[in-house]
């Protein structure tokens, strides 16, 4: 997949070999599905969901699932905010949570 303009069905390039944390972003079907592999970290959910919501979109549900001690698994679905509509690309989205990670 390619990261783009936040159209649908586009979506992040293969991480596989990135650093932790790992972010890939894609929109389908209006949907804004956003998956973090990351160290595991006090906040860390927390952190991404206000950011995603800094980012004007409303956050629909969210999944964490821990990797033993040291990694989680954080997906979060979420969509713009209503009479909004998604400005910002794919590669935007996950830098910017990328960077709320770092801080």
């Amino acid at each position: 997949m390619k990261s783009g303009t936040g159209e649908e069905g586009e979506g992040s390039s293969d991480t596989k070999s990135e650093p932790l944390p790992v972010i890939q972003a894609r929109v389908a079907a209006g949907k804004i599905h956003i998956y973090v592999h990351c160290r595991r970290q006090n906040g860390a959910m927390t952190k991404l969901i206000e950011k995603v919501e800094s980012l004007d979109m409303v956050v629909l549900s969210t999944n964490f699932i821990s990797l033993g001690d040291s990694a989680v698994d954080i997906t979060i679905v979420a969509e713009a905010e209503k009479e909004k509509r998604l400005k910002m690309t794919v590669k935007e989205i996950e830098t910017a949570l990328r960077r709320c990670l770092n801080e």
